[in-house]
């Protein structure tokens, strides 16, 4: 133990990471290319989104930077809700797109057939009793304060750009189905 008395470190803590090639989110967009979103969970539970450019830069700001035993939250500064999140991801892929609340009954029972289709896959599901208390959660938003205080670098890239990048990158790849396309035009940095 008396080797890890010195030891210098920093735990960088992400919020939501997501970007071009994230799988995660990616289920979203291809529901907005339908047309349909499901709004499953509390509407206005907010959460600390990054997009993966600024994670990066956050990560190599910690690597140069000398270790000092430090947790620092790295995340745009401005929280998201559910509800923003897949209104902006409908305006990326569509223009609009159908917001259609999931009933919370539905959602459980989604999570107890979840759970056995894991228990027999030995895979999560995607709606699990885990993934569902997350999504009846408050939410989860950080203060993102010390990444610039002590990593000088501050998130650039707020949900409307990240979001629009990704949809991009998405269609340009062919992840949306069918063949690879322009996503819809809009000038990242700007306001729609």
């Amino acid at each position: 133990m008396r080797d890890l008395e010195d030891l210098r470190w920093t735990i960088l803590r992400p919020g939501v990471v997501y970007g071009p090639g994230d799988r995660a989110m990616l289920p979203l967009f291809r529901y907005a290319r339908l047309g349909v979103l499901p709004l499953v969970g509390e509407a206005s539970a907010a959460y600390t989104f990054i997009y993966v450019e600024d994670a990066v830069r956050a990560i190599l700001a910690a690597v140069d930077r000398e270790p000092a035993n430090d947790v620092i939250f790295i995340g745009h500064e401005r929280a998201v809700t559910s509800r923003r999140l897949l209104e902006t991801v409908g305006a990326a892929v569509r223009g609009t797109a159908m917001l259609v609340h999931v009933p919370r009954a539905l959602t459980r029972a989604g999570a107890v057939l979840g759970d056995l289709a894991g228990a027999l896959t030995g895979r999560p599901a995607t709606i699990n009793s885990r993934r569902y208390s997350e999504l009846y959660a408050p939410g989860f938003v950080c203060h993102v304060d010390r990444m610039h205080e002590r990593l000088g670098v501050v998130a650039s890239v707020d949900l409307t750009d990240g979001v629009f990048l990704t949809a991009a990158w998405y269609r340009d790849h062919a992840w949306l189905g069918g063949r690879p396309g322009p996503a819809l035009k809009r000038k990242v940095g700007t306001r729609s």
